[in-house]
């Protein structure tokens, strides 16, 4: 339920601050500073998935420029709200505030999903490389100075657990970065429920919590999540990934104009690239990185990538 949402965001929220890891415009939030760090996540990373939760906020939108528009424009006292819930002046807050809150953070998996567990404790921890949009001068991320052995992937098992208090958990957790497929995964059986109608690219859609995806190769494909595919991953439908997120199967296709366009992730010692930003299909462990133009340059560009092999 949505009370569990919240209480996820707010406690993942409290440990990015109590580790440090917060840009000072959320950690000490006032309402010009909460409007500065929305014009500098939405400049620095907006994503169409967060659209109908932006413009319930803002009340205006449609692509990145027009919510840009929205939020120079809104009036800061309407985060007020959200300011006085995370200082403890109050006890409760609309659930837009908090869908605010969890984009502001790039809390995953967003916006709220029943089909979720939000209960679940095993959170990925913060780390310091997944700042990204954290600091009030909007630098940039840093470029990769070496090849994509020491970059370590970040994963559930790597990550160091610290214990804070909250009040829904009795025991003491982390509360990080959720890797969206990990948390959706359903394994299922019995037969395959009558579709209803196709998404965008002829995909079908099954009814209300029986829609789930597959990843088939080099895309997803949409599934009853009632039926079972021996070891295949079976998650929760996301018709955005299912309509647009690829693997880039021609590397050789990415150009420098493609810098930080396209994402990557090394798996099964091979430099994968995909169309958009979240969680490897195959292995949800693994986060994807927006690719730089060092990536790109060693991998895509260098002549000796027809295989992007890493040895």
């Amino acid at each position: 339920m949505f009370r569990d949402y919240e209480n996820a965001v707010v406690a993942y929220y409290k440990a990015r601050k109590a580790n440090q890891t917060l840009p000072r415009l959320l950690s000490k939030p006032t309402p010009a500073g909460l409007r500065k760090q929305c014009i500098m996540v939405c400049q620095e990373r907006y994503n169409k998935t967060d659209d109908l939760r932006l413009r319930e906020f803002f009340e205006h939108g449609g692509d990145k420029s027009a919510f840009l528009q929205a939020i120079s424009r809104y009036d800061i006292d309407k985060f007020r709200p959200l300011i006085n819930f995370l200082s403890g002046r109050s006890g409760t807050t609309a659930e837009i505030n908090i869908e605010l809150l969890a984009w502001l953070l790039d809390f995953q998996p967003r916006p709220y999903n029943e089909h979720y567990d939000y209960v679940d404790p095993e959170m990925l921890e913060v780390k310091e490389d997944e700042k990204m949009v954290v600091e009030d001068d909007g630098g940039e991320m840093e470029e990769e100075s070496s090849s994509v052995e020491d970059e370590p992937a970040v994963r559930v098992a790597e990550l160091t657990k610290r214990g804070f208090n909250f009040s829904l958990w009795k025991s003491a957790a982390v509360i990080t970065l959720l890797a969206a497929a990990t948390l959706g995964i359903r394994y299922y059986s019995g037969r395959v429920t009558k579709p209803q109608g196709p998404l965008s690219g002829g995909h079908q859609v099954y009814p209300g919590p029986e829609a789930c995806m597959f990843w088939n190769g080099d895309h997803y494909d949409t599934i009853s999540c009632k039926q079972k595919l021996e070891g295949t991953l079976v998650v929760a439908l996301d018709p955005e990934k299912v309509s647009h997120f690829r693997m880039i199967t021609r590397p050789d296709t990415i150009t420098e104009q493609s810098v930080r366009k396209v994402w990557y992730a090394k798996h099964n010692r091979k430099v994968e690239f995909f169309t958009g930003d979240g969680f490897h299909p195959v292995d949800p462990q693994l986060r994807l990185k927006p690719a730089t133009d060092y990536m790109i340059r060693k991998y895509c560009l260098s002549g000796a990538l027809s295989s992007t092999s890493v040895y």
